[in-house]
């Protein structure tokens, strides 16, 4: 630090430029600096619980052609909404915001999930739920889309990269549109501190 003399017998640090070192104590606390405006906060900085530390936006284009699935086991596909995030903390949640446009023409209904995979290793996060994360499911022979909305805590308890993924599957063995040939799809995740 420099300007207006040294530190020794001050209060305060007005007038002062410089850096203040890892190991700089005091008594009392050194606090009432005011607001962070520029600048990098280092590794070993502790953010509170609650606090955002990473988002990362994933976006697909619409198909030209729908994507249907009559299988009964959960699938994917290349459209649907997919993004990976590394997390900073093993004690991170992490929020899943995914959205897509199905479309039912009186076929029957259709499950969702999202499937995280870490090194190799797929989880469904809806534990094996008989719907899923989301289900829908209309008899109506004119057809009718909707937006379907996933919305997910996740505790990946990892600093290894996940790759967060939406799975579809048809409750019944006859064909399902898991996304409409115009719609497009798009995944947030959200890394919040433990």
């Amino acid at each position: 630090l420099s300007g207006g003399g040294t530190l020794h017998g001050r209060n305060t640090l007005t007038g002062m430029i410089g850096e203040l070192g890892s190991v700089v104590t005091g008594t009392p606390a050194i606090t009432g600096f005011g607001t962070v405006t520029s600048g990098t906060l280092g590794s070993g900085v502790t953010m509170p619980a609650g606090s955002v530390l990473q988002v990362v936006y994933d976006a697909n284009s619409p198909l030209g052609s729908p994507a249907t699935t009559s299988s009964t086991e959960y699938v994917t596909w290349s459209s649907a909404p997919s993004a990976v995030i590394t997390p900073i903390s093993t004690s991170s949640r992490i929020i899943v915001f995914a959205q897509i446009g199905m479309q039912w023409d009186n076929t029957g209904q259709v499950e969702n999930t999202i499937y995280r995979t870490t090194g190799g290793t797929s989880t469904d996060l809806s534990a094996g739920s008989t719907y899923g994360l989301a289900f829908n499911g209309v008899s109506h022979s004119g057809g009718i889309w909707q937006e379907v909305t996933i919305n997910y805590v996740d505790s990946p308890n990892t600093t290894s990269a996940c790759t967060y993924t939406w799975y579809a599957r048809a409750e019944s063995a006859v064909s399902v549109t898991v996304q409409h040939h115009g719609a497009p799809t798009n995944m947030i995740l959200m890394e919040v501190a433990g």
